[in-house]
């Protein structure tokens, strides 16, 4: 049946321009590689349906999320991603990223256009350097981290 479902969804990928896609459940392992093919796709959004205490079991995003070169919003939350790939600092159209539940790429502060960022629960202990480098960010939530001060 899963391997059906994963045929059904090629096909469907690649008779269809999305502007926003949302991925939700908590057995996601992984991100359809399909995804990746959507150069149009402005909105990405992986996250459990509703309940913010559901984790997803995706450990990895791929590389290949840098192929998005258009995508504006990226959320990708209550995760238990191990690591962020450099890729995501080619995203020079992002202007929303929530990395909840995630580790922390270096390559965020290419993020430019980077206006609104979600850092909850990542076991923070200071505000990570690359902050430094986004320039247009206006709002960032750092809540549920280890921080005891702030520079």
């Amino acid at each position: 049946a899963a391997r059906e479902w994963c045929q059904t969804l090629r096909n469907f990928f690649l008779t269809i321009t999305f502007k926003k896609l949302k991925i939700s459940g908590r057995e996601l392992l992984s991100v359809p590689t399909q995804v990746f093919s959507l150069e149009q796709l402005q909105v990405l959004e992986m996250s459990p349906e509703g309940e913010s205490c559901l984790r997803y079991r995706m450990e990895l995003l791929p590389q290949e999320i840098g192929r998005l070169r258009n995508l504006t919003c990226l959320y990708v939350d209550s995760n238990t991603l191990k690591k962020i790939p450099a890729e995501i600092g080619t995203l020079s159209f992002l202007e929303r990223l929530t990395l909840s539940n995630s580790s922390l790429p270096a390559e965020m502060g290419a993020l430019q256009r980077l206006q609104s960022l979600h850092l909850a629960n990542n076991s923070l202990t200071e505000l990570p350097a690359p902050l430094c480098q986004l320039r247009s960010l206006t709002f960032l939530d750092v809540s549920e981290n280890k921080i005891d001060t702030i520079p």
